[in-house]
């Protein structure tokens, strides 16, 4: 795999728990930072799968019926809502603690 990956995750409100914002910076040849923020309750538990793509591993995690409710900014540009995001990690281990948490809060952010 090419380049580096950081992320860091936090609650978008304070006062809602269910409430998410990723933000992950990969480099190599450019560096690029993505934003991205959603809730809990608009997760679809079951569509939260693993994903891979040459040496990358991540989770496909995708909203109820589709809606296009997660928002996505790159390189500080707000982009069209979409229905699913793919989150890269840098480990299998990660991944699965990843799928774990995000399962667990779809569901109890009902």
């Amino acid at each position: 795999r090419g380049g580096d990956l950081a992320q860091s995750w936090e609650q978008m409100d304070p006062s809602d728990p269910c409430s998410f914002r990723l933000e992950q910076t990969k480099s190599g040849k450019k560096t690029v930072t993505e934003t991205i923020e959603f809730f809990g309750k608009d997760l679809d538990a079951k569509g939260i799968k693993f994903e891979s793509s040459g040496k990358e591993i991540g989770l496909r995690v995708g909203t109820k019926n589709r809606q296009k409710l997660i928002k996505v900014i790159e390189e500080g540009e707000e982009q069209p809502y979409v229905s699913s995001i793919l989150i890269i990690f840098d480990s299998l281990e990660k991944t699965r603690m990843a799928q774990a948490i995000l399962v667990a809060y779809a569901e109890a952010c009902n």
